[in-house]
């Protein structure tokens, strides 16, 4: 299991009821799969207290045992501040790998996600795989815009027909990478997995019996099963619901 450790840069016990509000101190969690490594070793993310556009990165991370720290903030402190002053496009998420140089600061979340492909060899075996991986990967992320129309029954039928072309994806496969383990297995897990927690049941409501299985069988692989259980993973927040009845707010 992994060793992780976390740590508030604050003693005040405060317990936040959104993104903002009350303001309160960063968390990071240090994970250590494989115990304590050099610093230089040492990934590291940083963006908001909620899944988001952090939640694929964790779980690539998760997913190859990657020693990591990773950094959660709360909007309106002077900390988000100087950690966006960081970043080349002003916003979050961050991530910072050692080994392509002290000053290097990567953004946007794709980026970050292609990066890491193709640092743990997770991007595709040749140009025929590579573009395939792509395709379902930018197909997940798709999907995730789409999870407001789980609120909607009119509109359910348009997106079970989007459902079944990504069924068509994984094919008889047990992972959307073939054989092995990619990128795209990540980004279909995570995009899947946050239609259960938005909706818990809503893929077998929608018929779509292959990719739930796929889910199950994703979420129980021993790395990312540890991590969906551990503190580290923050539940899903009102604003990622898509619930028109639960309204966007901090």
């Amino acid at each position: 299991p992994a060793a992780c450790v976390s740590a508030a840069m604050s003693s005040d016990e405060i317990v936040p009821t959104g993104l903002s509000s009350p303001p309160t101190a960063s968390l990071v969690f240090k994970v250590r799969p494989n115990g304590d490594v050099k610093d230089e070793e040492v990934l590291r993310l940083d963006y908001f207290a909620l899944q988001g556009l952090g939640e694929e990165i964790r779980l690539f991370l998760e997913e190859v045992g990657a020693a990591y720290d990773s950094a959660y903030h709360f909007s309106g402190t002077e900390t988000v501040q100087k950690v966006k002053g960081t970043s080349p496009t002003g916003q979050l998420p961050i991530f910072i790998d050692p080994s392509m140089g002290k000053d290097v600061v990567i953004s946007q979340s794709s980026s970050i996600l292609r990066h890491l492909a193709r640092k743990y060899d997770m991007a595709g075996t040749d140009a025929k795989d590579m573009l395939r991986i792509d395709m379902i990967s930018e197909t997940a992320k798709d999907l995730r815009g789409k999870k407001n129309m789980l609120w909607t029954d009119s509109l359910k039928p348009k997106l079970m027909e989007f459902l079944k072309h990504f069924e068509k994806m994984l094919g008889e496969d047990e992972l959307f990478g073939g054989k092995r383990v990619s990128i795209a297995d990540i980004a279909a897990f995570h995009s899947l997995q946050m239609y259960e927690d938005v909706k818990p049941g809503s893929l077998l409501e929608l018929g779509a019996e292959k990719l739930d299985a796929y889910r199950k069988r994703f979420a129980a692989r021993p790395r990312i099963a540890a991590y969906l259980a551990s503190p580290r993973r923050f539940p899903i927040s009102i604003n990622e619901l898509g619930d028109p009845e639960r309204p966007w707010k901090l």
